[in-house]
């Protein structure tokens, strides 16, 4: 989904994954029911802004420094993160060079929102 609205960068990835949460628990869960039902949403969007919330990935370092008067990374060698590499795989079942693949997913999605340049 954000492929097809934004391009491709985990970067865009992950800011719009915090724009999906930031949208509410029913928007979510209807998204991950079927991703083609945010496309809609995407019209509730002001002109001149994108399906993107950046800040919401450092509220928590944000909450922690106010919290404590130190950074969050000041102390993170004292945590254990387990292997970094040792994550579920995702599967995809798209390609995004087989602009098919990316249709069958979301078709009213990619039907209105491909190569559109508002975003």
């Amino acid at each position: 989904m954000p492929y097809i609205i934004l391009g491709g960068s985990d970067d865009w990835f992950d800011y719009f994954r915090d724009w999906l949460i930031s949208r509410g628990k029913d928007v979510f869960y209807r998204a991950l029911e079927n991703p083609d039902n945010l496309c809609d949403e995407f019209d509730l969007i002001p002109e001149g802004e994108e399906p993107t919330f950046e800040g919401l990935g450092y509220v928590d370092c944000s909450v922690y420094e106010e919290k404590f008067g130190i950074e969050i990374y000041d102390h993170e060698e004292r945590y254990d993160y387990g292997d970094p590499f040792d994550k579920k795989e995702i599967v995809f079942n798209w390609n995004d060079d087989d602009l098919d693949s990316m249709r069958k997913i979301c078709p009213n999605t990619f039907e209105k929102w491909w190569d559109n340049d508002r975003f």
